[in-house]
């Protein structure tokens, strides 16, 4: 299934939007911005035009998908843009922007980056392959497609993903971009994957060329071409000079060389104008003179961005996903923060602002009753004070006040006779004595009651008068008790039964209880 892809053509080295091409289930059109009023051109009407660019794609998406939704893939020319490489081997994307401007500003270092990259956020500034000393280098204007993808964001439009030109191409010609062979679909590009060369003649005067490893841009460059005399674009054979020097210093700091090139171009531009003869060379025949020992494939094509647009739309949903590598997307323009990124933000900082105010709050009260627990302690700390000063003074102004403390403390006790503490009563021993004086079968126990203040009663019931003096002897002999049995009362009851009440004291209440 094919996705979308929409490409823009700018002008003024990146700095307008000249026009767009939508490819979208497999038609392209186009929509061509009008020209600026002389000097009348201003800032708003250029944001005037990116709007109405952004209406345009969310009208032709709804039309064709019935559905709201922005493009799979945003395809950026190469107008302005540059690669070249850097004295690093690093490919950090801020240390590679720093360096990027420092020779913009300096002009020191590799290649003319312009002034566009010496401007913090008017350029993507992103690291390709690294070589042995040098890394490559894309650098991009881009403030047109920002513009455009914050319009396309306010109508829910978002592209997926941010291709240069050079991108796409390494992404719809390379045939190890996307398949079974050994590409980076899955990971980094497999060793195995050949090196291919792409090159593209843009009917509008250009040749645009890059460097494939599994879809993945090594080396790219563009330049300008000329025109025959009817006024269709041309390919001499100085452009293929210049493009042979170029590929041979990529080839020097890369270590490496394509051994494959696939060349797109319209029917007229398929021939190389030679000053040595009026007859045309072949195309292939000339780039296989800047790359010798290589395979030359040229396809004609009227339309070459067209074709590359078709071939890139079939594999749009595989392109959409390439959004985090730099040799595969321009990865500042896919992760440009839109609305739902702002909500996010938005959201977050009211969330940490109200965990800030529970925080607050809930500090507000720990210091308040922190108050209070002060307030508290120093009442108190006043009101030991006063007891200290009315019982012992001395301590108040002492150098070691717990030991005076203490010291006076032992004094004290040792001059105040403490009342004797007396024994608690032998309840239990007692009680057992009792329960093997009347464990008898026949006697019948009615009430024990032991007291350490009021002594003992027992109230048992007997059955005959024998077997109450036989218990009257043996409570007042039983041994181990303390007891001493002072009173005893009887009572007839029924059937010739006696009810003995027994009544004891404890050995400190002596012989003071009273008889019954």
């Amino acid at each position: 299934m094919s996705g979308s892809v929409v490409y823009l053509e700018r002008a003024e080295r990146g700095g307008r939007l000249s026009g767009l091409r939508l490819c979208l289930a497999g038609k392209l059109s186009r929509w061509t911005a009008p020209a600026p009023r002389g000097d009348d051109a201003s800032a708003a009407q250029d944001v005037s035009v990116l709007r109405d660019a952004a209406r345009w794609i969310r009208q032709q998406m709804q039309i064709a998908s019935r559905r709201a939704g922005g493009p799979d893939v945003m395809v950026l020319d190469v107008d302005g843009s540059l690669c070249s490489w850097l004295g690093t081997t690093t490919r950090d994307r801020t240390v590679v922007q720093a360096l990027v401007r420092q020779t913009s500003v300096t002009g020191e270092g590799a290649g003319p980056w312009g002034a566009d990259a010496a401007i913090p956020g008017a350029a993507s500034v992103q690291a390709l392959g690294a070589g042995a000393a040098r890394v490559g280098v894309l650098a991009t204007p881009d403030a047109p497609a920002r513009l455009l993808i914050d319009e396309l964001d306010a109508l829910s439009s978002t592209p997926d993903s941010v291709l240069s030109l050079w991108h796409a191409l390494a992404l719809a010609w390379d045939p190890a971009a996307v398949g079974d062979g050994p590409s980076a679909s899955d990971g980094e590009v497999s060793a195995a994957a050949p090196m291919v060369a792409i090159v593209l003649i843009d009917p509008r005067g250009r040749l645009v060329w890059t460097w494939s490893r599994g879809g993945e841009v090594l080396a790219a460059g563009a330049q300008a071409l000329g025109h025959d005399e009817n006024d269709e674009v041309c390919v001499a054979a100085s452009d293929i000079g210049r493009l042979t020097n170029d590929w041979l210093a990529w080839s020097v700091q890369l270590g490496c060389s394509p051994l494959r090139v696939s060349a797109i171009a319209p029917e007229p531009a398929c021939s190389v104008q030679t000053d040595a003869s009026d007859r045309p060379s072949s195309l292939a025949h000339g780039l296989s003179g800047a790359l010798p020992d290589t395979t030359v494939d040229v396809i004609a094509d009227d339309d070459p961005i067209g074709a590359t647009l078709l071939r890139l739309s079939s594999i749009a949903g595989f392109a959409s996903e390439q959004s985090q590598r730099p040799e595969r997307a321009i990865v500042e323009l896919s992760n440009r923060p839109g609305r739902a990124h702002r909500g996010l933000w938005r959201w977050s900082a009211a969330a940490l602002l109200a965990g800030a105010a529970g925080i607050a709050f809930v500090a507000y009260r720990v210091w308040e009753d922190a108050g209070l627990v002060r307030d508290r302690a120093r009442q108190r700390s006043g009101e030991w004070r006063l007891v200290l000063d009315e019982v012992y003074p001395e301590a108040l102004l002492s150098a070691t006040p717990e030991l005076d403390l203490e010291t006076e403390f032992e004094r004290r006790r040792r001059l105040v006779d403490l009342p004797e503490v007396k024994p608690p009563m032998p309840v239990l021993a007692e009680l057992e004595s009792i329960a093997l004086v009347v464990g008898n079968g026949e006697i019948e126990l009615n009430e024990v009651s032991v007291d350490e203040s009021l002594g003992v009663r027992v109230i048992v019931v007997v059955p005959d008068v024998p077997t109450l003096e036989l218990l009257r002897d043996a409570f007042r002999s039983v041994g181990g008790s303390s007891i001493r049995w002072t009173s005893d009362d009887f009572r007839p009851v029924d059937r010739g039964r006696i009810q003995c009440t027994f009544r004891g004291v404890w050995p400190e209440q002596g012989a003071g209880g009273t008889a019954s």
